[in-house]
């Protein structure tokens, strides 16, 4: 309880991709290259690209929601992104899902720019960045009730945020079918991603290791102050 009582937590960063200045043939060129065209909704997903070997990701779970609103909307792409090996990019492909494994970083400001709906069916994370990366890109998300996932985004305001299947896919048929809804609840969540700027973020590191050495609201001795480069690289908790 002592412990517990002087712990604090720091979110990560998302502002990170925004330095990248795209123009509107910039994105119409790559969903024309990953084969969405300018009428289609693209609903991105961004996380392990293997189907059973991480079930808690949920993305098994997100092509089963897909495929079942694909009936109804013939205009909808599911965009699946992030760690895999050639053949789980192949086995996706197979099933009518657009992917790409080990997207260079460089890449990933365009992927956002370029999708409609954040979608992720996770059942376990830690913070899961890409929701937060997402909202800071303009995009509406849908997620479930677990982890960190109702501090990252605010449910009926930057997105939805579930409890389970039914209602997963009922939200997303909502935001897939109402465009103003998307654009009221994307801009809302670039307003709600200023809280995970990277600015915020270290002026949180540098208040915890300031009242960590006992420095208060004083500057940092000028032997510390690499503790302002390394620290925001990692997700942790201080006491």
């Amino acid at each position: 309880k002592k412990i517990r009582g002087k712990a604090t937590y720091i979110y990560n960063g998302c502002d990170h991709y925004q330095q990248r200045v795209l123009s509107t043939e910039d994105i119409d060129n790559f969903r024309k290259k990953i084969g969405a065209g300018p009428e289609d909704i693209i609903i991105l997903y961004v996380g392990r690209l293997n189907l059973t070997n991480q079930p808690y990701k949920g993305l098994a779970e997100l092509a089963n929601i897909y495929q079942t609103l694909s009936k109804k909307y013939k205009n909808i792409k599911l965009l699946a992104v992030g760690y895999g090996s050639k053949n789980d990019e192949e086995l996706l492909k197979n099933q009518g899902i657009l992917a790409i494994s080990n997207a260079p970083e460089e890449l990933m400001p365009l992927i956002y720019k370029s999708c409609n709906i954040y979608a992720t069916c996770s059942h376990w994370e830690g913070f899961d960045l890409p929701i937060a990366e997402a909202q800071s890109f303009n995009k509406p998300t849908i997620c479930y009730r677990i982890g960190a996932h109702p501090e990252v985004s605010v449910d009926g305001k930057t997105g939805f945020v579930v409890d389970n299947t039914q209602e997963f896919t009922e939200k997303l048929d909502i935001l897939i079918s109402d465009s103003k809804l998307r654009l009221e609840m994307g801009k809302n969540g670039v307003e709600y991603a200023k809280k995970f700027s990277w600015e915020n973020i270290v002026k949180k590191y540098d208040k915890v290791i300031k009242n960590i050495l006992g420095l208060k609201d004083s500057k940092l001795h000028p032997g510390l102050s690499f503790f302002r480069i390394i620290l925001p690289l990692y997700t942790c908790t201080l006491f």
